[in-house]
């Protein structure tokens, strides 16, 4: 099986990382429980894509930020 090439840069991956454990952490921290889902849910959502370094999101518009392929063509 093929698996789909990466489209998150490193840039993208930082800021997806720190926006991702900001939300965990305040997920952990808040007292109201909606907001705890909510939170932890967007932030475990950014955190599988800077792991991963893919995002649906990216591949349906066609949007790429990952410069690996092109450096390694040149």
């Amino acid at each position: 099986m093929k698996h789909p090439s990466p489209n998150v840069g490193n840039s993208d991956k930082m800021v997806r990382l720190t926006i991702g454990i900001i939300f965990v952490m305040i997920a952990l921290l808040i007292p109201l429980i909606l907001w705890k889902w909510i939170f932890g849910l967007l932030g475990g959502i950014l955190l599988i894509t800077s792991i991963t370094r893919q995002c649906l999101i990216y591949r349906i518009f066609h949007i790429n930020t990952y410069k690996g392929d092109l450096e390694n063509k040149e």
